[in-house]
């Protein structure tokens, strides 16, 4: 049950995080 949730959570941020760096690459580039 922990592992299934970490991952989630790991998961989550990363996609989070990912979202986050193309934004600001988009700004950095504009």
């Amino acid at each position: 049950m922990g592992k299934i949730i970490n991952i989630n959570v790991i998961l989550t941020h990363g996609l989070a995080f990912k979202k986050e760096y193309v934004k600001s690459w988009r700004a950095k580039s504009n």
